[in-house]
């Protein structure tokens, strides 16, 4: 039997949670969000990038329509390091934004070759109080304007393709600055079996041997999809009832 305390302490991490619900639940009657956008257009690519001197950062209209940021930081600001940097540059840009109404019912794809910030704002909480703090303003704005906003890493290479890893150095000689459309570099309708070369099922390949299986599309659910969900869970029993 183990004998719990009567009274613990209150971590100071409670309360700033305690303080970040009230600030997320702040209106008398439940709030009601739709599950999905309203209309298939109503969607913005955003990306932005940060270096030790300035920052660029750009939404992306499904017309192709650009509307970018670029500047400097503050020489104090500029100190505070990269993920500091990296996550204001971004949601600076985008609470000034969805505050302004201009992103109201639409869903926002952010993009950062910062995985720190992506996996903040992923996860809701960090113990940077900064980054808490920005996670915070960011989600309480998007409740308020009716935005679905997702965070995607992505690779330092493929930044420096859409262009904007230059904007914080002043260069617009490449990416979107030359008018490329910044989906190019950001294929979201391509799935990890999708790409050239050393593949994903290469790799699944590698360890499942005979037993790899391709992913099915929606006409294989119900085929193919059953016969192996059966074989598999058949094969599962088996092995139970001789252990």
């Amino acid at each position: 039997m183990v004998d719990y305390p009567i009274l613990t302490k209150v971590t100071p991490e409670l309360l700033i949670h305690a303080h970040a619900l009230l600030k997320l639940f702040c209106s008398e009657e439940p709030l009601t969000l739709p599950i999905r956008p309203s209309h298939r257009d109503k969607y913005r690519y955003f990306i932005g990038d940060a270096s030790a001197e300035g920052l660029g950062s750009a939404f992306q209209y499904p017309d192709l329509t650009l509307h970018g940021r670029e500047g400097l930081w503050e020489e104090k600001f500029a100190d505070g390091g990269s993920n500091l940097r990296e996550a204001q540059c971004q949601a600076n840009h985008m609470l000034a934004e969805i505050k302004a109404g201009l992103h109201d019912g639409c869903e926002i794809w952010a993009f950062s070759d910062n995985a720190i910030w992506s996996m903040v704002f992923t996860k809701g909480s960090s113990t940077a109080r900064h980054l808490f703090n920005l996670v915070l303003d960011l989600k309480a704005a998007c409740y308020e304007h009716e935005v679905y906003l997702h965070t995607c890493h992505i690779s330092g290479d493929r930044m420096i393709a859409t262009g904007i890893d230059g904007w914080s150095r002043g260069d617009r000689d490449a990416g979107i600055s030359l008018g490329y459309d910044l989906r190019e570099f950001l294929p979201l309708d391509k799935s990890a079996f999708q790409w050239p070369g050393q593949t994903l099922e290469d790799w699944c390949k590698g360890w499942m041997g005979s037993q790899y299986s391709p992913p099915l599309d929606p006409e294989g659910w119900y085929g193919e999809g059953t016969y192996l969900v059966f074989t598999y869970g058949h094969r599962l029993r088996r092995r139970h009832l001789k252990h």
